[in-house]
């Protein structure tokens, strides 16, 4: 595997990721002394994925590609785990981040699920849902 991957990631806020070790603990229980139960501890560094959201009030800095933004030179082994760790995230799952050492395939990526939608981005007030058209503008002064 490649030392570093570029990142793509789809959420405007972006993520931090971090690993998690598993450990077992006791927990109290009201009708037995305890129970064990699988917590998880934050393990290492955390890494910070950039999201698509551009700021209103200055030039954005970051690289973005078909709605995606792009982290680059994220450590490969770091990004695998946390992907195996995280495999039934919503955005995994949904494609919504996606990584890659080839930078021909983060291209193909981003352009084949360029119109793909995150539910959370911005509405175009020239097309709203349904449920909105309905809504009447109040009237001023009067």
């Amino acid at each position: 595997m490649a030392a570093t991957v570029t990142v793509a990631c789809k959420l405007p806020h972006g993520l931090l990721l971090q690993l998690q070790n598993p450990i077992e603990v006791a927990e109290p229980t009201q009708s037995n002394p305890e129970r064990k139960v699988t917590r998880y501890e934050r393990v290492g560094k955390v890494v910070r994925i950039n999201g698509c959201a551009i700021p209103m009030d200055r030039p954005s800095t970051k690289e973005l590609r078909g709605g995606y933004a792009l982290t680059r030179d994220v450590d490969a082994d770091f990004f695998s785990k946390w992907l195996e760790q995280n495999k039934a995230h919503p955005a995994v799952e949904g494609g919504f981040i996606f990584a890659s050492e080839q930078p021909a395939a983060i291209d193909k990526y981003v352009d084949r699920y360029a119109d793909k939608r995150t539910g959370m981005e911005p509405a175009d007030p020239q097309n709203l849902p349904a449920e909105f058209r309905k809504i009447e503008t109040a009237s001023v002064g009067g």
